[in-house]
C-alpha cells in the first residue's frame, strides 16, 4: 500500500497538463470532495485541482491586469475552459465551495 501512495503523490508532479485532464476537472462541480477524487484519478494534488477552477473562473482581463496572463500554464487553462464552455466571473470562492460541499 505504501508504494501505491508514493507513486500517486509523485506521478504527475512537474509534468504539463493535457487538455483532457483540464476538461475532466472542469466537467465536475468545484466541491472539495471532487478535488480529492479527480486528484487521485489524474495524479494531481488538491491544490492543483483547486487552482484550475480558480483560473477558469477568473475573467481574462483580470488575469492580464495582474500580469498572470504571460504564464503559459494560465493561458492553457483559460483556452481549455473556453473550449469547455466554463463561464468567467462567477465569483467562485473557497467559502462557497465549503458551503456547497456540506449540503451533499
Amino acid at each position: 500500500m505504501k508504494n501505491i501512495i508514493t507513486e500517486w503523490t509523485a506521478c504527475n508532479t512537474g509534468n504539463t497538463w493535457t487538455d483532457e485532464d483540464i476538461e475532466l476537472v472542469l466537467s465536475a462541480p468545484p466541491l472539495s470532495s471532487n478535488f480529492h477524487k479527480i486528484g487521485r484519478a489524474i495524479g494531481r494534488s488538491y491544490k492543483a485541482i483547486e487552482f484550475v477552477y480558480i483560473v477558469a473562473s477568473t475573467p481574462v482581463p483580470t488575469l492580464k491586469e495582474t500580469g498572470r496572463w504571460s504564464n503559459p500554464y494560465i493561458r492553457h487553462i483559460a483556452r481549455v475552459s473556453r473550449k469547455v464552455g466554463w463561464r468567467k466571473g462567477w465569483g467562485w470562492k473557497k467559502s462557497n465551495l465549503l458551503e456547497n460541499d456540506e449540503n451533499e
